[in-house]
């Protein structure tokens, strides 16, 4: 594809906030955004407000804040990402706060990769260890990657009409997974993905939305995220390689070959919308 040219910098930085009946203003100051910013917030009405804030050096950003009465947290990026106008967009939960001079990095870390469609970073967060050095990013990080570290062009998605998976995610009943199918799906319409070691958020560590523990749904769920992302075959491969990895995290909740047997009997739920 053609490169989008960033010569004129700064880039405008969006930052999309998915939130479930949260208030714009305790949401704007809880992840301390100083770019403009684009509130989903999935509550029991329909209502679209804008306005305009200042940060701390008195520059004013502007807000929108759209409240939906559709569930689901792909569906909410998705919605975000079609409303959203900036040249930069930042996938961003309500747990999550960003550093000081998070847009001069991703600014900067765009400019240094010019060729970039999407760039992930570092963050401060304790359950996650990440690189030190830049890389290149393939199917395996895209693996690894989590949706707070991904910062993409807007139009690099928009054009190659690239969406979150809306069976997968918070409020799915399905598990997790959906920026990891994200990313191979930016792979496979040939985006090229970097990873840069610079950190640019916080993640506060709070209740999961999917995850209770390691119980017969859990792997359920697993068997069909990643039958989604990596065809059925390289879906059993891996559920040997996590139920062997894994296990002494749930060998207190489930036998090995239990395990495996319902991560591989979620690879048949292709089709299904919902776990009961």
């Amino acid at each position: 594809m053609t490169e989008q040219s960033i010569e004129s910098l700064p880039l405008r930085i969006e930052l999309l906030v998915s939130c479930m009946n949260q208030g714009a203003v305790k949401t704007l100051q809880f992840c301390k955004a100083k770019t403009d910013v684009l509130i989903v917030n999935q509550t029991s009405f329909e209502q679209v407000s804008t306005f305009k804030f200042k940060d701390e050096k008195n520059i004013e950003h502007n807000c929108r804040y759209i409240c939906t009465e559709e569930s689901g947290l792909s569906n909410s990026r998705n919605k975000a990402i079609a409303e959203s106008t900036g040249d930069v967009l930042l996938f961003v939960d309500d747990d999550e706060e960003m550093v000081t001079g998070y847009a001069e990095i991703i600014s900067e870390a765009f400019k240094m990769h010019p060729d970039a469609d999407i760039i992930t970073f570092a963050l401060n967060y304790s359950e996650k260890k990440f690189p030190t050095k830049e890389k290149r990013i393939g199917y395996l990080g895209a693996l690894k990657s989590c949706s707070p570290q991904i910062a993409v062009k807007r139009t690099s998605i928009v054009d190659q009409n690239i969406r979150f998976d809306p069976t997968m995610g918070s409020g799915t009943g399905n598990g997790g997974g959906e920026e990891n199918k994200f990313l191979f799906d930016c792979l496979k319409k040939k985006l090229k993905i970097y990873y840069v070691p610079n950190i640019i958020a916080t993640i506060h560590k709070g209740e999961s939305k999917w995850f209770s523990s390691f119980n017969k749904n859990f792997f359920l769920n697993r068997g069909y995220s990643t039958s989604k992302i990596l065809g059925r075959p390289l879906a059993w491969l891996y559920a040997f390689e996590f139920c062997i990895a894994k296990w002494p995290l749930y060998k207190h909740e489930m036998s090995f070959w239990y395990a495996l047997y319902y991560h591989i009997k979620g690879t048949f739920s292709l089709n299904r919308q919902r776990v009961d």
